[in-house]
């Protein structure tokens, strides 16, 4: 742990430790101790902590893996990043409601509705959900697979490249707007791909 300062990129965390933490999400895999949904984390400094990314503790393998948390807030640190909403059920949870992080009754799926926009106006596809990953909504089923592939893709290349120092020319509204355009239209065509390496795999059967 950091004694003075705070600790808000990976290149700040020394190399020994992110092989130590490696190491010990797969130890603790390979005991039987974590399976997909745990998770190990290390405090680095006063006010952050080191995590894993959403991703089962047997396969993280390198620093793009990881991510740096805020201890007050419990979100992830990166001014310079994209400002994607986090939505928190903990703010609509009332005494009578299970709190176990699911969306299971309207009340809270249209809290999480309204993180993405209000009424007819989608002015976010992706939104993060505290202690529960993401949700990513499309008009087609191409093209949510195509937005959760290359938001987690995306974001992975930003934080590297937020490692390297300095800062990150993010697009502009219009840029974002346009590229999503063109993106759309292009959405159907890796498809074909993706469909062919899950069907080479015999874990997936298809019998429809």
């Amino acid at each position: 742990m950091s004694e003075t300062g705070s600790v808000t990129r990976i290149d700040q965390v020394p190399s020994a430790l992110i092989r130590k933490y490696i190491d010990g999400c797969h130890i603790l895999h390979y005991y039987d101790l974590v399976d997909a949904y745990g998770h190990l984390s290390v405090r680095i400094s006063d006010s952050t902590f080191l995590m894993s990314r959403y991703l089962a503790p047997a396969l993280v393998s390198s620093p793009d893996d990881l991510v740096i948390y805020s201890v007050d807030t419990g979100e992830a640190v990166n001014s310079d990043a994209p400002k994607v909403p986090v939505w928190d059920i903990g703010t609509v949870y009332t005494e009578s409601d299970q709190q176990h992080m699911l969306v299971r009754n309207t009340k809270h799926g249209a809290s999480l509705a309204k993180s993405l926009g209000e009424g007819s106006e989608l002015k976010h596809s992706v939104a993060l959900m505290r202690g529960h990953g993401m949700v990513v909504v499309a008009e087609n089923i191409e093209m949510v697979v195509f937005k959760c592939i290359y938001t987690v893709q995306n974001a992975k290349v930003q934080q590297s490249a937020l490692g390297l120092g300095g800062s990150v020319q993010l697009f502009t509204q219009r840029e974002a707007d346009d590229t999503a355009n063109t993106t759309a239209a292009g959405a159907v065509k890796p498809w074909p791909l993706w469909t062919r390496e899950v069907e080479k795999s015999t874990l997936y059967q298809n019998l429809a």
